[in-house]
């Protein structure tokens, strides 16, 4: 009997810590009720922060790799239709991010849907700055034999 009684002290005094604490933060007026604080919530798109990467890695993993693949290679039957491989160094020159700005914002008929008025202007250029990361990474610069790279003259 000692031991249940226990666990019901033990209940009242953990039911009525949970109470202060509702009470404390103001959790039984109405304005700041969860059902009132969910509705006040803004559902805002990520924002251009510092850490920009996880944000735009975000951003790209929810809109666009579901046609361009997380990899930035693009899907055979898509790619079959004129999609770029964002991994191809060469197709990276050939692109200004003017280009990829336009691309992103008006879509490319009849396959890649207009991004514009769904995207900030701030999310669209986080996409640029994520389709660059997929270029590959230049080539080491070549060793002259070990030596003094100096010339001599």
């Amino acid at each position: 009997m000692a031991i249940g009684l226990r666990r019901f002290k033990l209940f009242l005094a953990s039911s009525s810590l949970a109470v202060a604490l509702i009470i404390a933060i103001g959790g039984t007026t109405a304005s700041s009720s969860l059902a009132g604080r969910i509705e006040s919530a803004s559902l805002t798109p990520p924002r251009w922060t510092p850490h920009w990467a996880e944000d735009a890695i975000s951003l790209f993993n929810y809109n666009c790799a579901p046609c361009h693949d997380r990899g930035g290679q693009g899907y055979p039957i898509w790619r079959s239709k004129g999609q770029p491989n964002f991994t191809d160094a060469k197709w990276q020159k050939t692109k200004s991010d003017k280009q990829l700005f336009e691309s992103i914002s008006n879509g490319k008929a009849p396959n890649m849907p207009r991004w514009k008025g769904t995207l900030t202007a701030a999310q669209i250029n986080m996409l640029i700055k994520r389709v660059r990361a997929f270029a590959p990474l230049p080539a080491p610069p070549a060793k002259n034999g070990g030596g003094n790279s100096r010339r001599k003259v």
